[in-house]
Order: C-alpha cells, then structure tokens, then sequence
C-alpha cells in the first residue's frame, strides 16, 4: 500500500478504486464499507480530496458505499514517534477531522447510494481522547463507528507498556462512559475470550477477514455461537465473499479440531453476508433482506453448472453455495434495482 503513495493523486486513487469496486460488484459484493484513511494527496493542504476519489468511484461503478472516513494521527503508541512521510497523507487532527465529516454528511444526504461513517484506526494511531470525541460524535450522529482491534499481539503489548491494559478493554470503558454505539471491531485475531465476551455482550460486531489474515499470518479469533460476526476484504488480495465465508468456517474447525463451531453453517454464514453486514454498516433498514420497503439488492447465483446441477431444488443449496462455489457462480448482481452485472450464460 505504501508504495502505491508515491505521487499519490486524485486521478490514481479514483482509477484504483473503480476497478476495485468493479471486481467487488463481479464477485457479488452489492455494499462496502470502505476503511479509508488515505485522505490528501498534499500533506501541506490537508484538504480530504482523496476521500472524493472514492466517493466518485464508488458512484461511478454503482456500488453502494459506506465512506468509513478514518482518523489516523500517530505513528504508535509512543506519541512522540513522528509519522513517516507516506502516512502523512492519512493524517487529521480530530477536531478539523470532526467539523470535515459533519460536512461530508451533509453533502451527501440526497445520495441513495452512499453515506458516511468513522473509524478510528487503531488504538496506537488514535489517542484515546480522541476516541472519546469520534465515540460521543457517532452517538450523537447514529453512525458506525469501526476500529482496527488486536490483530498482532505487539499492539496487545505496546497498549499494556503505555496505557497499561489491552486494546479490548479501552473500548470496554467507552462503553461504561458514553454507552452504546454501532461499534465494529476488525480482527480480534488476539483478543482474549473473556474480553471479546464482554464486547459482544455490548453489542459490538466483528469483522473477520480470513484471507487477508491468513494471508499476513495474522491468526485466528476465537468465536462463539452468539457473536454478531461481519466478513472483510481488508487487503483485497482476494475479492470472494464466498470464499471469506467458508474461510471463517474453516478456521475455526482447524483452530478447534473440531466441526461447525460457533455455529457456522451455510444458513448462518448467509446472514452473515448479508443480514449482519448491513448492521455493521448502519443499512439494517435498507438492505440486507427481501422485505417491503428495503431496497431492491440481490445476487443471483447460477445453478447450471457442474457445481450446482445436483442441488438445484436441494435443502443443502445453501451448504452447496458456501462450500463449494466461487465467484464464477454469481451471474447477477443488482444494487437498488439496477443491474450491474450480469453474466452471459451458455446452452446447447
């Protein structure tokens, strides 16, 4: 990724990001929440243009997008280590930060397609006052607040030297001091059971994101049956939601010896696509499900194929879908009643 700032612009950003939200829509994704801290190509004018980028892109291809407009402020949890010169282009001072998504939210309220959200990047690169502020303005906004969260065990160690408890447990005490807000934690790949208890029983989602993390070696969560858990493309090594699913599935039979563990069968792994995804990202009343008044988004999975034929009009369809198809199967793909894409079928 940081080689990919070098004479970052707004022209290369939108063209990166419109191709990868091409690849996204291919593969069936309908709706992104897009974790993007990127946001000036001039690190002397801090002026977001590069959060534009995406925006345009996204409206470009016709995805529905959750802007997850990040704060990024420091190099580590020693606050006296300076950013290097490529994340200076991810660098806000929260007040300024603050005013700037006020006024994105503003503008883009007449959107159908897109909206606004916040993360906080990781406990190291947001001071926990700042936390506070980006906690009590997604409460006061109703919009979701998302958080890299104990993805290698150093950010576990760092947060014990400086602030003397885990990562989990900063988030545990907002809850205690402003109440709830639609909080999703990415990874929790070390975050220890008791702790991750505590966050679910808050209501916090979890964002797994299997390939990326098994991709950087990052490790496995440990889940339960009621967990409110999201899936992730973080990296985009590999865009399959479909893979992701059976991932998440698989890793925690490996992590367990053992089958279907946090209750991850296809009908759940479903929900988890949709359903739980569009709460994570503040669209529960949108999309996510086929009922009136929902907007009309859908992926239509091809059943003429060698993979599928067997299991047409099967009750194992679903088990079929998840643990066996790839993207090749998705030949439909329509976001608030508009097709996308659509697959040309062959037949004799």
């Amino acid at each position: 990724m940081y080689n990919l700032l070098d004479n970052i612009s707004y022209d290369k950003l939108f063209s990166y990001c419109k191709g990868t939200f091409q690849e996204m829509i291919e593969a069936g994704i309908t709706s992104v929440g897009e974790f993007h801290y990127v946001h000036h190509s001039d690190i002397l004018n801090k002026n977001f243009d590069l959060d534009k980028a995406v925006i345009n892109a996204a409206k470009a291809t016709g995805i529905r997008l959750v802007l997850l407009v990040t704060l990024y402020t420091y190099a580590g949890l020693d606050r006296s280590v300076e950013l290097s010169d490529k994340q200076k282009h991810f660098k806000s001072h929260v007040d300024e930060f603050l005013i700037y998504v006020k006024e994105l939210k503003n503008k883009v309220v007449k959107e159908e397609l897109v909206t606004i959200g916040i993360a906080a990047h990781s406990i190291r690169a947001v001071h926990e006052d700042d936390l506070d502020k980006l906690w009590q303005f997604c409460a006061n906004e109703n919009m979701p607040l998302h958080m890299h969260l104990e993805e290698q065990p150093q950010e576990i160690v760092d947060c014990q030297k400086f602030l003397n408890k885990d990562p989990s447990e900063v988030l545990l005490e907002k809850f205690d001091k402003f109440g709830k807000v639609n909080l999703t934690g990415v990874h929790f790949s070390f975050t220890k059971p008791d702790l991750l208890r505590k966050l679910t029983n808050n209501g916090t989602n979890l964002c797994i994101c299997p390939t990326t993390e098994g991709y950087l070696g990052d490790g496995i969560p440990t889940l339960s049956t009621n967990d409110s858990i999201v899936l992730g493309t973080d990296c985009n090594n590999r865009i399959c939601m479909i893979e992701e699913a059976r991932l998440l599935a698989f890793g925690q039979n490996l992590k367990y010896n053992n089958r279907n563990n946090a209750s991850l069968d296809a009908n759940n792994l479903m929900d988890i696509l949709t359903v739980n995804g569009a709460r994570s990202l503040g669209l529960e009343s949108k999309i996510g499900r086929f009922q009136e008044n929902y907007d009309f988004d859908f992926v239509s999975i091809g059943v003429n194929n060698v993979v599928l034929s067997n299991f047409a009009n099967s009750d194992e369809l679903a088990d079929a879908i998840i643990f066996s198809c790839d993207n090749r199967e998705v030949v439909n793909v329509c976001v608030n009643g508009k097709i996308l894409f659509a697959k040309k079928i062959y037949s004799d």
